[in-house]
């Protein structure tokens, strides 16, 4: 099987997301279905038949410490043993194992300590400045401004990058909301708040993009250096 594409994983990450923002579920959504589809597709859920239906992978260790073949080898755990368990995999969804080991499998095929692979940062550690950055929507542009920090957040492993967008207004986006593709070259933000990727989100300090009739004009836009640096 070929290995799973930017795409693929980004579309993952989106739904996960989504998830996360709906629980609890009932019944069988249109979320849950897709998510059952995704998985084989990603090859992240095997063909052999497991018939330990404790989990004891999810509950003897963190999904931190997993590998790639220990978290396969749960995820098929989890899907096999829902056609004999009614709701198993909703309850796992639920619970928030099953998001866990989808961001484990992610953060193992395509980042390095938290940081996206494809993505190289200078002898500073800083990025390129001027790189497209797309809101959760994509209706909004920012720009990269080339700083990089670890996030602030307590029992985040992610970096956050900062963002002067188009309404005027500059945020750090942390790397646990937002998904690099190496072939536009783009940050789209796929979980969190519109413009600042924070997962989860907090209401009372979650950042509004400002109405459009506040945007600055294009050329005052243009003066920022992040904009002018993309041309």
């Amino acid at each position: 099987m070929t290995a799973p594409t930017h795409a693929q994983w980004e579309q993952l990450r989106r739904l996960i997301h989504a998830i996360d923002a709906r629980l609890p579920f009932a019944g069988a959504p249109p979320e849950l279905v897709a998510l059952r589809h995704m998985l084989p597709a990603l090859g992240l859920v095997g063909r052999e038949f497991a018939t330990d239906p404790r989990d004891q992978t999810l509950r003897d260790r963190t999904v931190g410490t997993l590998d790639a073949v220990e978290v396969r080898q749960a995820l098929t755990r989890v899907l096999h043993h829902d056609q004999f368990i009614a709701g198993k995999f909703r309850s796992l969804v639920n619970s928030g194992a099953v998001q866990r080991l989808c961001r484990r499998a992610h953060a193992i095929a395509l980042t390095d300590d938290g940081w996206p692979i494809a993505l190289a940062v200078d002898d500073d550690g800083r990025i390129p400045i001027g790189m497209v950055v797309r809101s959760l929507g994509s209706g909004i542009e920012g720009r990269t401004t080339g700083g990089r920090r670890r996030c602030p957040h307590a029992h985040c492993g992610g970096w956050d990058v900062s963002v002067a967008w188009e309404t005027g207004q500059d945020t750090r986006i942390c790397t646990e909301g937002w998904h690099f593709d190496p072939v536009s070259r783009e940050l789209r933000i796929v979980g969190g708040g519109e413009i600042t990727a924070r997962v989860p989100v907090d209401p009372s300090a979650e950042v509004l993009p400002l109405p459009r009739p506040k945007w600055p004009t294009r050329e005052l836009l243009l003066t920022h250096p992040a904009w002018w640096a993309a041309g």
